[in-house]
């Protein structure tokens, strides 16, 4: 259970920020009058399509990999724990069971956590950030901060709501990263427009049919 939420919700086409809930209350002690749609929280399991599956799916020299392909479910506490021996390192998916060769589809859907660290360990943390940092998830593990392949299942780093909405929202359009627009115009006293959105092409982040295979 919870006690607070937020909400936001970004229109594909243009990515305006067309609804925003910043908490459940504003009248609720403690954190009622933070806006946490802007504030830093761990993104969970929903950053696996866009840190982990995306950059993975990218054209490459060697093997290339597609919602297809097979990550096997398997023990990958070897690889988890960096060569760390003390006890408390392990990595479970939430039921705890293994459930061997399950394809990269089958494996996000039910949001299995051990495929998602491999696709992580197979792409590298640098360019998996790279391609996440591009889609619009501009301050996970930003400033250099890493969390190890704990990064892959949402752990030790955080991110804007907002921006990871929008994150999804380039993924939506194909690939085409925009920037945010909170404000479509602004007017002084006079009624004169002193500024106002226009929409724009747009950035080409990731292939469409990367952007496809993840969707």
């Amino acid at each position: 259970a919870s006690d607070n939420a937020t909400l936001v919700s970004v229109d594909v086409e243009t990515s305006q920020v067309i609804a925003m809930v910043g908490s459940k209350d504003w009248n609720t002690e403690g954190y009622g009058q933070v806006n946490a749609a802007t504030s830093l929280l761990e993104p969970g399991s929903s950053i696996k399509p866009i840190l982990d599956y995306a950059p993975l799916f990218q054209e490459r020299d060697g093997v290339n990999y597609g919602p297809g392909s097979i990550l096997k479910d398997e023990n990958i506490d070897k690889i988890y724990c960096n060569g760390y021996t003390g006890g408390g390192c392990s990595v479970r998916n939430a039921d705890g069971r293994f459930h061997g060769n399950y394809t990269i589809r089958q494996s996000l859907a039910s949001s299995q956590n051990i495929p998602a660290i491999k696709a992580l360990y197979i792409n590298g943390i640098e360019n998996s950030l790279e391609v996440a940092h591009k889609l619009g998830d501009k301050s996970y593990c930003a400033n250099g901060e890493t969390a190890g392949l704990s990064m892959a299942i949402g752990g030790g780093c955080s991110v804007r709501p907002v921006e990871h909405a929008n994150a999804y929202a380039t993924l939506a359009r194909g690939g085409t990263y925009k920037d945010l627009a909170y404000i479509l115009e602004v007017k002084n006293s006079a009624g004169d427009v002193i500024e106002s959105w226009t929409d724009s092409e747009g950035e080409r982040v990731v292939d469409p049919q990367v952007a496809f295979m993840v969707t």
